[in-house]
């Protein structure tokens, strides 16, 4: 756990708390070897986040690319008429 815990300003006894926390969660797999635990990410328990994203960055790739053409279309009429 201590390889885990060194990029972090965490204590271990921190890191291991987050471990339960994802753990809990079935993001990660934990198995003892020996002295050593072994630390696995479950990939796959993050499909549905990735799912999820990808289509609300699909959304709005698409409404801010309408938004874009529009302000491009309108720019010229709107010009000059801030704060009238």
């Amino acid at each position: 756990m201590g390889e885990v815990a060194r990029p972090f300003a965490l204590t271990l006894a921190a890191v291991s708390k987050h471990l339960k926390v994802l753990e809990a969660a079935e993001l990660i797999a934990r198995e003892r070897r020996g002295s050593f635990q072994i630390v696995r990410l479950k990939a796959a328990s993050l499909r549905p986040a990735e799912e999820w994203l990808a289509y609300y960055e699909k959304f709005w790739s698409g409404q801010l690319e309408s938004l874009d053409k529009f302000l491009e279309e309108t720019g010229d009429e709107h010009d000059g008429d801030e704060h009238k």
